[in-house]
């Protein structure tokens, strides 16, 4: 299988960085839980616009990525989507060769995820997976604050994790061999 993967919010980390240097700056002391919304209004400003100044290779990995992306890549062709701009590549191939994170391939500033070649999106952002369903394809809806009070469509699938991520695909694959 072709799998489509994000990187904000699936394998990297983008809100607490951005957090920390927030809070560092204005002795505040909010938490990735506080993010309930893409856009969340953090003080005079907006959480988009505090992960827009963060330094993409130094964003944590998101727990269990490394392994999932092992064992996925083992089995399939995983290609990372994103709508990072191209600009950022290069430090994103640094930041996935840093800490060891394989992939296929890698499509930047990608607006509209469900035009891409995939069998399965992995995303972390409701509008692409519910766009990827629309098309017929299944999707995972890699849980965070920010999408928890979507509504999904038929064909997506909430995962709280890379545990759960691995776990739907093999159901998946014994599914549709």
């Amino acid at each position: 299988m072709r799998i489509l993967v994000d990187i904000d919010g699936v394998l990297a980390e983008q809100v607490p960085p951005a957090l920390a240097r927030y809070n560092a700056a204005q002795g505040t002391v909010y938490t990735k839980a506080d993010i309930v919304t893409y856009n969340e209004p953090i003080g005079d400003t907006d959480i988009s616009a505090l992960i827009a100044a963060v330094d993409v290779e130094h964003m944590p990995v998101v727990r269990g990525a490394r392994a999932a992306m092992k064992t996925l890549t083992e089995k399939h062709r995983v290609i990372l989507v994103t709508a990072r701009p191209g600009a950022l590549m290069l430090a994103t191939e640094r930041w996935m060769m840093k800490h060891d994170i394989p992939f296929y391939g890698a499509l930047t500033g990608i607006k509209d995820k469900a035009r891409v070649v995939g069998d399965i999106l992995i995303d972390d952002y409701t509008g692409h997976v519910n766009a990827f369903g629309v098309t017929g394809r299944k999707a995972i809806l890699f849980d965070q604050p920010w999408n928890r009070n979507d509504k999904l469509h038929p064909l997506v699938t909430r995962c709280c994790g890379w545990s759960e991520v691995l776990e739907t695909i093999r159901e998946w694959e014994v599914m549709h061999p």
